[in-house]
C-alpha cells in the first residue's frame, strides 16, 4: 500500500511505464488473468510482457493507481475497494473504489460505477502533499450496508498530520456518497486522545443489519509501550456511534490481550447476538457481548490465543471459524529457522474442532523466508482456499480439506499442494499493515485483489500497483 516512505517511489515508478494487454489463451484461461492454472499455461501475453508475469491487463486508466484490500463479488461484478492516488492533478491518496465486469475470464472496468471512468475516490481531508503535509486515506474493507456499501479504514491528516484516524464512508451502488448519513456520507474517530495513544485503524466491517447497525474492528497503536491494541465497534445506520456497546469507553472497546502486535484484521456477527475479532500476535481472537463486554461463553472466559501471528478468518456456514496465519521456530543449534503457514478451526463457542488437523491444529511448512504469510482465507463449500505469500516474490493457492489436509488435487499445486500465481511484491511496500481480506471465493473461482500483487514490463519496470486476479479452483 501507499505509505509516506513510498509514496514518491510509487509515482516515480509508475508514471511512464508501459500498459501491456493481454489476450485470450488456452488451456490456462485468459491471458488477463494470471495464465489460469498456475499462470504458466495461459498464452496470448501482450505488449511484450516477460515470461514471469501472469499477463495481467492493465485494469485502470494510466493516469491513476490504486492497491486493492477488499474484492467482493455482487450480482456477477467485482467491487474492489482500497486506497487510490490520482496522478492527473490529485495529490492526495484517497479511499478508492471500483467496479469490474466479468469478462470471459478476465476483467474490465465498469465505466458506470463512480465519478472517474470507472472509479470512486472519497477525500477526508484535501489540500496539497508537500514534505509537511501528507493525507493518506486508505479503505481496508467494504462491506453491504443499506442502499449501498460502507468503506472502512484510516485517514490521516485531519487533526494531527502524524497521526491516524479511524475512518468510515457510506456509497450508493454506483459509488457515490450517501450524504444523508454522518458528515456528507464520512464519519471519522479519534478512538483516544489521551496520552500516547495515536494513530487508529478500522481493518475490517460486518455487513449492516436489518436495523442498519454494523461492527468495525481494528487496531490503536498505543506509544505508552503496550504497542498495538484491538479495538472494536459498533455504528448505527447513520453513521453514529452506537454509544449502547460501549465497554466503558464511550468510544468502542479497547482491548490489550498481553502482546505487542494485536489487531482486529476479521470481524463476524456471532449468533445470538454480540461480535468476534482478532489477528496478530499470539493468534488472538476475542469475543464481546451486545454491550461490548468480554463474552465468557467464547474460548476462555472471551479469549483465544496459540502461538504464531494471525492475519485472516473465515467463517463457516455452522459456525466454525477457521484462522489463518503463520508460526516461526527459532532454531536452537544455529541452523535456520522454520516457517510454516498455520491453521486453527475452532467452534462457534471457541473450543479446537478435534477433527480438524490436530487436536484443531494443521500446518504447512514453506520454504524458509521471514514473509511467509497467509493473506487471505475463504470458504469453497466445505472446503478452504487459502492465498498465501510463499516468498518476496510468490504467492500461491492452497485447498484445505475439512479434516485439515492440503488437497493436493488442486490444478497445477507443487509437491507442498500450493498452485503458484505469477506475480511480483514489492519490497517497498508494507505486507503487514492491511487486513489480509485479499481472496474472495465465488463458485469454482479465486478473485484476489493485493496490495502488492503487480505487473512487470519486459525490463522488470513495475507497470501498475492493482492486479485483479481470477483463478479457476
Amino acid at each position: 500500500m501507499f505509505t509516506r516512505a513510498s509514496l514518491a517511489v510509487v509515482v516515480l515508478l509508475l508514471t511512464g511505464c508501459p500498459g501491456g494487454g493481454g489476450g485470450s489463451g488456452s488451456g490456462g484461461g485468459s491471458g488477463a488473468t494470471g495464465g489460469g492454472s498456475g499462470g504458466s499455461s495461459g498464452g496470448g501475453r501482450g505488449g511484450g510482457m516477460a515470461a514471469f508475469d501472469g499477463g495481467y491487463t492493465r485494469y485502470l486508466p494510466a493516469s491513476h493507481n490504486a492497491f486493492g484490500h477488499r474484492a467482493l463479488s455482487i450480482a456477477g461484478k467485482i467491487l474492489v475497494g482500497g486506497e487510490g492516488l490520482q496522478l492527473d492533478g490529485g495529490t492526495n491518496v484517497d479511499f478508492f473504489a471500483a467496479r469490474f465486469n466479468k469478462t470471459g475470464a478476465g476483467v474490465t472496468l465498469d465505466p458506470s460505477y463512480g465519478d472517474t471512468q470507472g472509479m470512486s475516490f472519497t477525500d477526508f481531508d484535501g489540500g496539497m502533499i508537500t514534505i509537511f503535509n501528507r493525507n493518506f486515506d486508505t479503505a481496508f474493507d467494504l462491506q453491504p450496508a443499506d442502499n449501498g456499501f460502507h468503506l472502512v479504514g484510516t485517514a490521516e491528516g485531519l487533526f494531527d498530520h502524524t497521526k491516524s484516524n479511524a475512518a468510515i464512508a457510506t456509497v450508493d451502488g454506483n459509488g457515490h456518497l450517501i450524504t444523508s448519513v454522518g458528515t456528507g456520507g464520512k464519519t471519522v474517530l479519534r478512538v483516544s486522545n489521551a496520552g500516547t495513544d495515536f494513530e487508529t485503524f478500522w481493518m475490517s466491517a460486518t455487513p449492516a443489519a436489518v436495523d442498519g447497525r454494523f461492527y468495525v474492528s481494528g487496531f490503536i497503536f498505543n506509544g505508552g509501550g503496550r504497542g498495538e491494541d484491538i479495538v472494536v465497534a459498533r455504528y448505527n445506520a447513520n453513521l453514529s456511534l452506537d454509544v449502547t456497546f460501549t465497554g466503558g469507553s464511550g468510544a468502542g472497546v479497547i482491548t490489550d490481550h498481553g502482546s505487542d502486535g494485536e489487531r482486529g484484521n476479521f470481524v463476524f456477527d456471532r449468533a445470538g447476538g454480540g461480535v468476534i475479532t482478532g489477528g496478530g500476535d499470539r493468534f488472538t481472537v476475542a469475543a464481546y457481548d451486545q454491550a461490548g463486554n468480554p463474552d465468557t461463553t467464547f474460548a476462555t472466559a472471551g479469549l483465544y490465543q496459540s502461538p504464531g501471528r494471525l492475519f485472516s478468518a473465515a467463517q463457516a456456514s455452522n459456525g466454525d471459524l477457521v484462522l489463518a496465519g503463520g508460526r516461526t521456530e527459532s532454531s536452537t543449534d544455529g541452523g535456520s529457522d522454520t516457517t510454516s503457514l498455520k491453521v486453527v478451526r475452532l467452534t462457534s463457542a471457541g473450543a479446537p474442532v478435534a477433527t480438524f488437523g490436530t487436536a484443531g491444529v494443521m500446518e504447512v511448512v514453506l520454504p524458509n523466508d521471514p514473509l511467509a504469510q497467509v493473506r487471505g482465507a475463504a470458504f469453497q463449500g466445505d472446503d478452504l482456499i487459502l492465498y498465501v505469500v510463499v516468498n518476496i516474490a510468490q504467492g500461491g493457492l492452497i485447498r484445505i480439506k475439512p479434516n485439515g489436509t492440503v488437497d493436493h488435487t488442486l490444478a497445477g499445486a507443487d509437491p507442498a499442494g500450493v498452485r503458484p500465481i505469477a506475480v511480483r511484491l514489492p519490497l517497498f511496500s508494507s505486507i503487514s499493515i492491511d487486513a489480509a481480506h485479499h481472496l474472495t471465493v465465488d463458485g469454482n473461482e479465486a478473485i484476489i485483489t493485493d496490495s502488492n500483487l503487480v505487473k512487470v514490463d519486459a525490463a522488470g519496470n513495475l507497470d501498475n500497483i492493482f492486479a485483479l486476479i481470477r483463478e479457476p479452483l
